[in-house]
């Protein structure tokens, strides 16, 4: 049990997941002038020490829609999820936000998206999180800045009904009053949560439009994926096996 995703978008043209795997290729969805670019040079991103020379660029404009999405063939009840995100700029109105990454169940429903909120002067991470009967906002503990990489981290453990998030290994608020950051329990196989039947990256048209660059995207089945290493290479994708702050309540949109 390991790691069961790797994407670090250094295939080139194209994705390191296909479907020689055991899930899909990507599919890209992009708006009339938005754009998606997996074979972006990193230098775009400021050249993070610890991605190697490709990365994802979304460019979703206000209005369109600008993603790449990725199913499994089967559902993954406990997982750990990672990426690393550099937003670039954005036209994020105050008090709005931008969606920035989905996984979704095997219904599909959501179950956690995150986002880029913008509250003047800052901007903040944000998920959303369903569990316990209804979809919850959490806003993590400090402002995110401008052209900054930042590795955002989420847990499902089904088996236990426990969840968590971090940004940069700090675990993020996620219990009910939305402050304390703990691995909190709550019912989660009951809800939308059955666990990850697929994931997505980049922003939908009744969101707000960013810039934004990804990397080092992976799955893991049994423990937090953590930090990545070093850079000038891809490591060898894994072999897949599956069996596989603010707190708002209000009904859950796709």
């Amino acid at each position: 049990m390991a790691r069961i995703f790797d994407e670090k978008f250094e295939t080139s043209p194209g994705y390191d997941e296909t479907a020689a795997g055991n899930g899909s290729d990507w599919a890209e969805t992009e708006g009339a002038t938005s754009t998606v670019d997996p074979d972006e040079d990193t230098a775009s991103a400021g050249n993070p020490s610890n991605w190697d020379s490709e990365c994802l660029e979304i460019d979703c404009i206000e209005g369109e829609n600008c993603y790449i999405t990725n199913t499994f063939d089967s559902t993954q009840g406990d997982f750990w999820f990672r990426f690393e995100f550099y937003l670039y700029s954005h036209t994020i109105a105050n008090n709005d936000r931008a969606m920035i990454a989905q996984i979704f169940d095997s219904v599909p429903s959501n179950v956690v998206i995150f986002y880029v909120r913008y509250a003047d002067p800052n901007l903040y991470i944000q998920a959303r999180c369903y569990h316990d009967g209804a979809s919850h906002y959490y806003t993590s503990l400090s402002a995110i800045s401008v052209q900054t990489v930042y590795r955002i981290e989420f847990k499902w453990n089904v088996t236990n009904d426990v969840w968590a998030w971090k940004i940069d290994g700090v675990n993020q608020p996620n219990d009910q009053d939305g402050t304390d950051p703990v691995e909190s329990e709550g019912v989660l196989s009951l809800t939308h949560g059955d666990g990850l039947e697929s994931l997505r990256l980049g922003g939908v048209s009744y969101q707000q439009g960013f810039k934004g660059y990804y990397d080092l995207v992976a799955v893991d089945n049994a423990d937090w994926v953590g930090e990545e290493t070093g850079g000038g290479g891809r490591t060898t994708k894994n072999t897949r096996s599956f069996p596989l702050g603010t707190n708002h309540a209000m009904p859950f949109r796709m």
